[in-house]
């Protein structure tokens, strides 16, 4: 069984079961010159665009939206999250059709018209890193690159010496992000450091990545100086 599921902002819920959907792709190609040469085109602009095309079945006993919230959505032409099957992306609903039975699952035809690209795999290519180490003050840095915009993160650092883990999450808003400086948790123990870092999008999750370093609190940590003229030095 396909389910159309919609991210109601808590996580995805089914809203019908397809009996069928159709996905079309197009590339509009506009071509573009100046005033000033007057000559032929000579750049083009290209848009990508896809649209999702079903039908199914709303289940009235056990629908999580209801045919009233479907339609509500298309009338106010909002954005949501789709998914079907292992494809996920934005879009909204241009156009709807419900044949609606008393006390009967309501037939269900629909067009979504997606924004931007969807995607079909759980978030790869990504990485983390320590910045900055070792560390012997109260903060330390990191960053992840190569990160899927949109995508949910969740990290945690652990300290070979114990104690208590710092953990974080949010939503992905730039493919480079760096969190500086950011506090140790008062019970965490020095030692080595371990960060892992996990990207969710709309189809999973992806496979964590990690970093080391060395927490010290307290030890001086060697300095280098580099340039003419003056020589390289250790302090």
């Amino acid at each position: 069984m396909t389910l159309l599921e919609i991210d109601t902002g808590s996580g995805f819920v089914p809203i019908a079961c397809l009996t069928s959907f159709q996905e079309s792709e197009s590339a509009n190609t506009i071509g573009t010159t100046t005033r000033d040469t007057g000559g032929w085109r000579d750049g083009f602009m290209t848009f990508q665009e896809k649209v999702i095309t079903g039908d199914g079945l709303i289940p009235v006993d056990i629908a999580l939206l209801s045919y009233e919230d479907i339609v509500a959505l298309k009338r106010a032409r909002t954005v949501f999250t789709w998914r079907i099957g292992s494809e996920t992306g934005d879009g909204l609903f241009s156009a709807i059709d419900l044949n609606i039975s008393a006390g009967e699952d309501v037939a269900f035809t629909f067009t979504i018209e997606c924004i931007g690209e969807p995607v079909n795999s759980v978030p790869t290519g990504y990485t983390v890193s320590f910045v900055n180490a070792p560390y012997t003050g109260s903060n330390f840095w990191w960053r992840m690159d190569n990160a899927e915009v949109g995508a949910t993160y969740n990290v945690e650092v652990v300290s070979s010496g114990g104690g208590d883990n710092y953990t974080n999450s949010g939503t992905v808003t730039s493919s480079t992000m760096q969190f500086i400086p950011v506090s140790f948790p008062p019970g965490m123990n020095p030692g080595t450091l371990t960060i892992t870092l996990t990207l969710t999008n709309g189809v999973g999750t992806g496979a964590p990545v990690t970093d080391t370093a060395l927490y010290a609190p307290g030890a001086s940590v060697p300095t280098i100086a580099i340039g003419p003229p003056v020589p390289t030095t250790v302090t």
